[in-house]
């Protein structure tokens, strides 16, 4: 015959509340990977992103054009352009 175990004690307070908190931390970071997921399936992560800046095609590499938009205080003025320009010819860069 086998020996018969004795009861397993009672979870105490500190064991339970740790029970609970590694639950919680598990459950958040469960959402926030599945978060990352719909939200690379949606083409907001990935390549798509990392890829935002760069040309679409060979010839759009080579006229110097890139998928997004160049904003404003990308560009340089007239008179940026005109003082760069003035420096190069300065130096005999040409």
């Amino acid at each position: 015959m086998g020996a018969l175990r004795p009861k397993k004690p009672e979870p105490q307070a500190r064991e339970v509340a740790l029970a609970a908190r590694q639950e919680k931390a598990l459950d958040e970071e469960i959402e926030e990977t599945e978060g990352r997921l719909r939200a690379q399936r949606r083409g907001q992560l990935g390549t798509r992103s990392l890829l935002a800046g760069a040309p679409g095609s060979r010839k759009a590499a080579a006229s110097g054009m890139g998928r997004g938009k160049a904003s404003k205080a990308s560009m340089p003025s007239a008179a940026q352009r005109a003082s760069i320009l003035s420096g190069i010819n300065v130096r005999g860069i040409a």
